[in-house]
């Protein structure tokens, strides 16, 4: 506390070396689901809570595609995690922050029986083009 006002520090592990571009820092009350890969990887899916379960599309194609690029590439992804988070008012598609991938909130979004079989594609498109870089980018 200074001068009455409360100030919080947060601190975080050294990263890995990295383009600076790659960064990015979320700050939300954003609910998420989560799932670990078969080697660890812990992957989470952070939307607005009303969302949230719409996300599990989305975060089954990212342990799926990561598994499969790290067999395709050769390589093992280094990170010990990997987000992904819905921002509803976000004016790219997609950016592939390492470790956090950033997508506007319509992309992530999937609910089975209700969405289309081609907007399903569209999700899984998008989600595997930014996890490409994921696995490319180091």
């Amino acid at each position: 506390v200074e001068d009455g006002v409360t100030y919080v520090k947060d601190v975080y592990a050294q990263t890995k070396k990295m383009s600076t571009y790659l960064l990015a820092f979320v700050v939300s009350d954003f609910s998420y689901i989560q799932t670990t890969t078969k080697d660890g990887v812990l992957c989470r899916a952070w939307a607005r809570q009303e969302e949230v379960s719409n996300t599990a599309y989305a975060l089954n194609i990212t342990t799926q595609g990561l598994a499969f690029f790290e067999e395709l590439f050769g390589v093992i992804f280094p990170l010990p995690k990997l987000d992904m988070i819905a921002l509803p008012d976000f004016a790219a598609a997609g950016m592939e922050n390492w470790g956090l991938m950033t997508f506007r909130e319509w992309i992530m979004l999937y609910t089975k029986g209700v969405t289309s079989t081609a907007y399903q594609q569209i999700v899984a498109l998008y989600v595997s083009h930014e996890l490409a870089h994921q696995v490319i980018a180091f």
